[in-house]
């Protein structure tokens, strides 16, 4: 079985000034992960898939590693949109060699992370 993805955020490094995005969970008492879900989305069961990518060890592939979490949530309302096209991918199969953001080295303290990926929906 292969599930379809979609994105509704992403974070990665240069959205701050250069600050990575888990630089405030570093702290105690560690903030809450939030995100919204796209007003326009249709109504249905979703499958959310949060994902921590790991770049210690990304300078060559095969590069990042990927901790995935999931959860379901049920969308009501009247809403009919639904992703389609590019804004879409599949797992496994969704990141490769050729990726942005596959194989990355952090330690250059490069300004931005490309994240892999779709663009968010």
């Amino acid at each position: 079985y292969r599930a379809v993805w979609f994105k509704v955020k992403h974070e990665g490094k240069g959205s701050a000034a250069g600050v990575w995005a888990t630089t405030p969970h570093e702290t105690s008492p560690i903030p809450a992960y939030k995100f919204t879900i796209p007003a326009s989305l249709a109504t249905g069961n979703y499958i959310v898939r949060h994902e921590i990518l790991a770049l210690h060890n990304a300078w060559a592939y095969p590069g990042i590693q990927s901790y995935p979490s999931c959860f379901q949530v049920t969308v009501t309302g009247s809403r009919k949109q639904i992703p389609s096209g590019s804004s879409l991918v599949i797992f496994p199969g969704a990141y490769n060699t050729d990726t942005p953001g596959v194989v990355f080295d952090m330690y250059t303290n490069p300004p931005v992370y490309p994240l892999p990926g779709p663009l968010v929906w």
